[in-house]
């Protein structure tokens, strides 16, 4: 097994705002943290 084998996850994160959801992904996916991220705006705060 010495091919290359590329793997996609989906991965669905879902919680209350302001609990650390984008971090956990940004940590997982880039290993970085960054204490100053600023919020995310959620899909529901965009409505008319």
């Amino acid at each position: 097994m010495d091919e290359d084998v590329l793997t996609t996850l989906k991965l669905l994160i879902i919680g209350e705002s302001g609990v650390g959801k984008s971090s956990l992904l940004l940590r997982f996916t880039e290993d970085t943290f960054d204490p100053e991220q600023s919020a995310t705006i959620v899909s529901s705060e965009i409505t008319p």
